[in-house]
């Protein structure tokens, strides 16, 4: 018994418009993604360059376990995606659970890492002043991971499906909170 070949699927639109609708969401996130690095070096530039190496320091090391870790959550992408693509909307939601414990999980892993700071102060050589305002950045770093993994398994759900405005909304609304905070953190700084 032969089974009917499904009716014949349309190719996908690869015109530059629709390559653009969803590059163009996706490349602002990243921008406000970045954007948060260059706002803390804007912002300790300021202050002296005490608080410039503190905050390069931290910046570096917290990128380097952050980057670390997200690259395992991606791997949610392509099964999302696949799910998607086969109309298997059910299992995309459990494809999420099961990224979110992953990145519970994962936590487990990074937050020693960024709480471990001597080691990214002997790594650099950093001493008095630079050292512990480094290690004051990774700590704080360290209690917004959490956060920040379980954020980019909704980042990378919402690139699976096609749905990249969410991404850069997101984005978009994260920075604008960080830099909010960011700038009560530096003015805290300078009065102290």
């Amino acid at each position: 018994m032969s089974h009917p070949l499904p009716p014949r699927l349309t190719p996908p639109d690869i015109s530059a418009r629709a390559i653009a609708k969803l590059a163009g969401p996706i490349f602002v996130a990243n921008i406000a993604i970045v954007g948060g690095g260059t706002i803390d070096t804007i912002m300790a530039g300021h202050l002296g360059a005490d608080y410039l190496a503190a905050i390069a320091l931290g910046l570096a090391s917290m990128i380097m376990v952050f980057m670390g870790l997200l690259g395992i959550l991606q791997g949610m992408s392509p099964l999302a995606g696949h799910h998607f693509g086969a109309r298997k909307y059910e299992k995309i939601g459990f494809e999420l659970s099961q990224c979110l414990w992953l990145a519970f999980f994962l936590c487990f892993i990074g937050m020693p890492l960024l709480g471990c700071t001597d080691i990214w102060a002997n790594l650099a050589q950093a001493q008095g002043s630079v050292k512990e305002m480094a290690a004051q950045y990774l700590l704080i770093s360290m209690a917004g991971l959490p956060a920040a993994l379980g954020g980019r398994a909704f980042v990378a759900l919402n690139a699976a499906v096609s749905r990249p405005k969410v991404t850069m909304y997101v984005s978009l609304c994260d920075g604008d909170f960080k830099s909010t905070a960011k700038r009560r953190f530096y003015v805290r700084l300078v009065w102290f």
